[in-house]
């Protein structure tokens, strides 16, 4: 891996890009891990060997290796209260734990997930959100209204003043945050804020090593997904221009990370869902596909790979490499379908225990075969377990 990667998730997000930020953060020793988009309604997982998992929703999960520092760009809109929580956990992993949030980020009021509740549930066709109030606040964000974390740096009587008129006269809502609550942002998240761009950039330029953390997936960007049923956001490697302040031609690979079947978290086509709800319970159940939010808990939709969203991603995302995930819980039907494709075997074997490339399965083999040929992609890496210590690096060799 060359000094400077992103990892961005191919289909509608949940495909694991957490983990492989960690990985890869690790791999290269990274100076630097970023998150350039979204907010608290993405939710990145890793696990250690012999730890349990973590999720941030926030934070770059690169950031809980020692000596790397996380960077919150200014395309992130924050909700406060969860970034206290998440940097006193990432402490906790990290005792060497750094940050720098970038002054021009977005913050989340308690108005907008109001808001947000509000016109979902006000919605005929539900856009299936998890009314975490970020759709608002990039509203207010493009509306020129909105309020930037770099406010709480400075005279805090005129920013409640600020944010009780954004509630009451634009929210058209009661529920104002307190002068409490913020002066114990400002006292507790000040001294993180800076110029995330100025940062990374700086490192960029001087030969350290950045890794980029996506949020959402390629399917569920703001311009290229399957609008509406959509974020509110850039999900595609483009984004980092205006997510962290960087110039994308300063990032030397692209990672697509690819889950080995399809998910997605509320409505919207789904061309390929598996409507037999025995094989999509099995697979839901190994693959534990439950969406665990701040605000909503809800089982995720099921389908099989789909050939068509699988190319359109790999068009926009012009991945250098993918990174399939989810390859043992797939292996464990007897016949997996490709739609538009055929049929193929399961491999019907316990693959966690796999560290080298010559003992994976024919079966999987050929179905990663089939990834590459619909992708026009490399497969770059392989994920054969939940733990980060589970993925095998395949990059420059031929498998099958």
């Amino acid at each position: 891996m060359s000094n400077t990667a992103t990892v961005v998730g191919a289909f509608w997000g949940d495909e694991g890009k957490g983990k492989f930020v960690d990985y890869i953060c690790r791999d290269v020793e990274a100076d630097v891990a970023v998150r350039f988009a979204g907010g608290s309604n993405a939710g990145h997982t890793i696990k250690h060997p012999g730890e349990e998992a973590i999720t941030m929703r926030l934070l770059p999960t690169g950031g809980s290796r020692p000596g790397t520092l996380s960077v919150i760009g200014a395309g992130v809109v924050i909700d406060p209260d969860i970034l206290i929580r998440e940097i006193d956990t990432m402490k906790g992993i990290n005792p060497d734990f750094d940050l720098v949030v970038d002054y021009r980020a977005h913050i989340v009021l308690p108005s907008h997930r109001e808001l947000d509740t509000r016109k979902e549930g006000a919605r005929g066709a539900q856009i299936g959100t998890t009314r975490s109030g970020i759709g608002p606040t990039y509203a207010d964000k493009a509306n020129r209204v909105g309020i930037r974390i770099g406010d709480l740096t400075g005279d805090l009587d005129e920013l409640y003043d600020k944010a009780r008129l954004l509630a009451t006269d634009i929210h058209h809502s009661t529920n104002i945050v307190s002068r409490d609550q913020i002066q114990q942002w400002s006292r507790k998240l000040s001294e993180f804020i800076g110029d995330g761009s100025r940062v990374v950039n700086g490192v960029i330029d001087d030969g350290g090593s950045v890794v980029f953390a996506g949020a959402q997936g390629a399917l569920l960007d703001i311009d290229f997904g399957t609008y509406p049923f959509v974020t509110s956001t850039s999900c595609l490697p483009s984004g980092i221009g205006s997510g962290a302040g960087v110039d994308p031609r300063k990032v030397s690979e692209v990672v697509g990370v690819v889950k080995a079947y399809c998910t997605r978290i509320g409505a919207g086509d789904f061309p390929t869902e598996i409507h037999d709800e025995e094989v999509a319970s099995i697979i839901r159940e190994a693959g534990n596909e439950y969406e665990h939010g701040v605000h909503i808990d809800r089982p995720r939709r099921i389908g099989w790979l789909d050939p068509e969203a699988l190319e359109l991603s790999a068009r926009v995302g012009n991945y250098d490499w993918l990174a399939i995930t989810m390859l043992d819980v797939i292996g464990r039907l007897d016949e997996i379908e490709i739609p538009g494709v055929g049929t193929m075997p399961g491999w019907d074997c316990d693959i966690g225990d796999i560290d080298s490339p010559d003992e994976l399965p024919v079966g999987l083999l050929r179905y990663l075969d089939e990834i590459e040929r619909i992708s026009g992609c490399r497969v770059g890496y392989i994920s054969v377990g939940a733990d980060t210590s589970q993925v095998i690096d395949v990059r420059g060799r031929y498998l099958w």
